[in-house]
């Protein structure tokens, strides 16, 4: 429906609801907290280890080198190769890097010629309007009559109906905005006493 104006309540039923929405999922995100908390720990303390012990080790020990090479071997041996044989192929490298350029170069000709061709279209119709001049004054007058009957006195009639929608609407909106906006400042309220979890 076309009103007129642009209604305020939506967005601050949107915000209003996001804060509720907050403050019901409160408990919810205190409870994950205290759930993820303690498995977090345990594994930066297991993370802590494997990177203390376990890479100097290996970064030290042939034996605990070999290992770990072979364990990258089988996970992703068979990737390496493959990434290694593709960045060196120049058919790959075309790929990646030349067909976008090309692509990019055939959308600048492709817009190159379509200013070209509007630009010879438009040196066309001045010809034309030159060379048609008087009549098209001749015909103007009959123009603009029918061009003020469908089109200004139409818009004439849309902004009435829009300023009379705008002083039926506009309290109604003003109002909810009102209500939601005492919701709002109860949410931000309750969200002072009430803080959130910081991960």
């Amino acid at each position: 429906m076309f009103s007129g104006y642009t209604p305020n309540c939506p967005g601050k039923a949107v915000s209003t609801t996001k804060a509720w929405v907050r403050l019901f999922l409160w408990l919810p995100a205190w409870l994950s907290l205290v759930l993820v908390a303690p498995v977090r720990f345990i594994m930066l303390i297991f993370y802590f280890f494997y990177v203390t012990f376990v890479q100097v080790i290996a970064s030290i020990s042939s034996f605990f080198l070999g290992i770990k090479n072979w364990f990258d071997y089988v996970l992703f041996g068979w990737w390496y190769p493959q990434i290694s044989w593709l960045w060196h192929n120049s058919f790959v490298f075309f790929l990646v890097f030349g067909i976008p350029f090309l692509l990019a170069l055939t959308i600048f000709g492709f817009i190159w010629l379509l200013w070209t061709i509007f630009q010879f279209f438009i040196n066309v119709l001045q010809w034309w309007e030159h060379l048609f001049s008087s009549t098209w004054w001749a015909l103007w007058g009959w123009f603009y009559g029918f061009g003020w009957f469908f089109f200004w006195l139409p818009g004439w009639f849309y902004h009435g109906w829009t300023l009379f929608l705008s002083l039926l609407l506009e309290p109604l909106d003003d109002l909810c905005w009102g209500w939601f906006d005492i919701w709002d400042s109860w949410a931000a309220e309750i969200a002072e006493a009430f803080p959130q979890p910081v991960w």
